[in-house]
Parts: structure tokens; sequence; C-alpha cells
């Protein structure tokens, strides 16, 4: 539509390079004058730090319409990320900031036909600039279809409403934001063989490229946030919400803390299985038995209390250490030693499951069964030392 020439401007001593964009003399007629003005009238509305903004506009002494622009020393964003090689993180950082130029245009009515990454510049600070709005769209008016004509789209990210010269929405920016993701993140045009992404990644572009506009991301912003929340292994808003899927991203997020508890419980399980078999065929292994339920509650437990993300592991440990302790007090009730370790076992359970004014998991009743069983332990010993009279005042 355009010539555009780099420019400083010198006024009082204050020097700014700008881009002037003027009309090409060649193309002159009523309506590329009529779509350059309303570029003017569009540009004159958006003030935000990721769309290049507009500085002046006006006519050359011969009536040329142009307009003033801040120039942006930068490079489109494909090219930008290969030449850095930057990681995925990196990346979706870029796509949210442009997402949010998209919303910001949105929410003022406007849409830009156009989305493409020859149209976004990364300066050399990595900020990315939207340009060209030279075929956006006012929501306000009515359907322009001059403007889904092959000569005023790039098809390659034109939606399908576009292609099929129907109404453009808010939905038709967030398909080509579906498109550009998908070349950020690969590295490959979209027509060619896809390669594999983040499921969730893919689940979210997927989305975003529904050929139904209304079935696509309801905002610029929600696409970005969806593809954010995937790569950090969040759920995401493109994939059915069930137990199971959001089991599997808390997996994915806390590896380690996972791995711990699977450990921990596949070797209470396998202790508990030799502990109990021994226990009812040698009695003579009873203190074995004895020692790894206190191991449980006194070691495992202590190890991972302060993991994130492992209180069910600690329910399950305390579960575990209790149903020890039972059969230990029904086995050995007349054993004096054994009771006195045991009602000191039960103090320390029930200060786990819903000690007042300490950390604790909250249950406050099965706290109270184990205090109450701590008491009864003791109180059936003749002459308690003054270890147990203060374990039963407590």
């Amino acid at each position: 539509m355009g010539t555009v020439f780099l420019a400083e401007r010198d006024y009082d001593d204050v020097r700014l390079q700008v881009a002037i964009k003027i009309i090409r003399r060649a193309l002159l007629d009523r309506e590329i004058v009529r779509r350059f003005l309303q570029e003017r009238q569009i540009l004159a509305r958006l003030e935000h730090p990721n769309i290049a903004r507009m500085l002046d506009a006006g006519r050359t002494p011969d009536g040329m319409p142009y307009l003033v622009m801040e120039f942006v020393d930068g490079i489109p964003i494909d090219q930008y990320i290969a030449a850095n090689n930057l990681p995925v993180g990196a990346k979706l950082a870029l796509f949210r900031d442009i997402c949010n130029a998209v919303a910001y245009a949105h929410r003022n009515l406007i849409v830009h036909r156009d989305l493409k990454p020859r149209n976004i510049l990364v300066t050399a600070e990595g900020c990315p600039k939207l340009l060209d709005f030279g075929i956006a769209k006012l929501l306000s008016e009515a359907s322009d279809p001059e403007a889904t004509s092959a000569a005023l789209m790039t098809r390659a990210y034109a939606n399908p409403e576009q292609l099929a010269g129907g109404n453009v929405t808010t939905a038709s920016d967030i398909y080509s934001l579906g498109v550009i993701l998908y070349e950020l993140l690969s590295g490959e045009k979209l027509s060619k063989p896809r390669r594999q992404l983040n499921s969730d990644l893919e689940s979210v572009i997927g989305m975003a490229l529904r050929p139904e506009s209304e079935r696509r991301y309801s905002s610029a912003g929600e696409l970005a946030e969806d593809a954010v929340r995937a790569a950090e292994g969040y759920p995401v808003r493109a994939r059915p919400d069930t137990v199971a899927y959001r089991a599997r991203c808390f997996i994915a997020r806390r590896r380690v803390e996972t791995a711990v508890v699977i450990v921990m419980a596949a070797a209470m399980g396998a202790a508990g299985v030799v502990a109990f078999a021994q226990y009812r065929f040698a009695s003579q292994r009873f203190n074995q038995a004895h020692a790894i339920a206190n191991s449980f509650l006194f070691d495992v437990y202590d190890v991972i209390a302060d993991l994130p993300g492992t209180t069910h592991a600690r329910m399950v440990v305390a579960r575990r250490a209790e149903q020890y302790l039972n059969v230990l007090s029904r086995e050995r009730s007349s054993d004096l030693t054994l009771r006195r370790d045991l009602a000191a076992s039960y103090r320390k359970l029930g200060d786990i499951l819903g000690r007042p004014f300490a950390p604790n998991l909250g249950n406050t009743a099965a706290a109270l069964e184990n205090y109450r069983k701590a008491a009864a332990l003791l109180e059936g010993i003749a002459g308690a030392g003054r270890a147990d009279a203060t374990l039963l005042k407590d």
C-alpha cells in the first residue's frame, strides 16, 4: 500500500528516529486512501508497549497522506528465535507479550487480520512489537469483503472464515496466533509434517486452530495463558478436566517428590508384608516388627514432612503406622516395656494427626483417639514412673 522511509526528527535539539509511511502514487485511488486513513484512525486508538505506536500524521505538500510511526529496530520474531536459539520458556514469553498486545487491540474493538511473524519485530533488547494494521478492521463497522481478497491477506496465516470470504471476528486473530505459536515452537511451517511437541501444547495449538471460530479460545489472553500452563505442566483448558489428567500433570511437575513417595510406599508395603509374615509365624521376630513400626512413625515421616506436595504420602505413613501399633498392642499387651513404647508411639501419632497449635494433618478426632490409647496403656501399669505420669498429664 505504501513506501516506508527511515527518517530522523530534528526539533528543538530533540533527535528521534522514526518510520514514515506514504501511499505509493501508483496505487493512489479512493479505496487505497480510505484504507490508509482507516489505518491512521486505528493506530491513533492504540497505546501499548508491544504495539508500534503512531507519532504523527498529515499530508505532503502535494496532498499525499502519510503517517509517522515509532521506528522499531528489530527482526521478525521467527528469525530472532532462530538466531538466539531460545528455549521454550523464552519463546512463550515473547508469544505472551504479543497475545497481550492483540488482546488489547481486541478490547479496543480492532481485529488485526494479518498476524504473521513478519509483522512482529523483536528488538535487540528482546521486546516484541506488533506492526502493520493496514488491513485491520474496526468491529464497530460493517464487514469488509475487500479485506478477504487474496491480495490483502497472507494465506498461510489466514483463518477458514477469512479464506471463505465470511465475517471476520476476534476469533480470526486467535487462529493466526495458533499458526504462529506452532511455527515458533517447532521451527516448521504448519503445512509441513508436524514435529512432536508436548502433548498439552499440541492440544493448545489444536484448540486455537479449530475450524469453528466459536470453539477456539475466547481471547488471546486465554491462549497465551494456556500455552504457558502447558509448558509448565499445569492443566489446560484445551484438555478434558478429569481427575486422571490433573493427577498426571501433578506427577509431571513433582517428579522428585513423587519418586520419593513411590519408593517410600513400596518400601513400606514390602516391609509390612515381611514384618507381619514373620510376626505371625515367628514370635522371636516381634521386636523387628516393633522397630519397623517406630521407624515409619519417627524416621520416615520426619524425612518427608517438609517436602512439598507430600500430604497424601504422610497420611499413608500415619495410617500404616497406626495399623502396626494396633496389632502390636493386641499381641503383647502384657509386656510393660512394650506398653510404654506403644504409649509414646500413640502420642507421637496423635501429634502428627491433629495436635492443636502445631503443624498436623488436620484430623482432630483421630488424634484424640490415639491420645486415649496412649493413656489407657499407661493407666494399667502399676506404679507408673515420673515419665509415664508426665505423658498421661500431656
